[in-house]
């Protein structure tokens, strides 16, 4: 199971790095409203 989830990872590496920067800079722009 675990690895399958790797494998399919390492195919759409790409996807999933710009799928983290998205959810990343969501993070970011709530913590930041929130501060403020």
């Amino acid at each position: 199971m675990f690895k399958e989830i790797l494998k399919k990872m390492a195919e759409n590496f790409s996807v999933v790095w710009v799928l983290v920067a998205i959810i990343y800079a969501t993070v970011n722009v709530l913590v930041y409203d929130v501060k403020v």
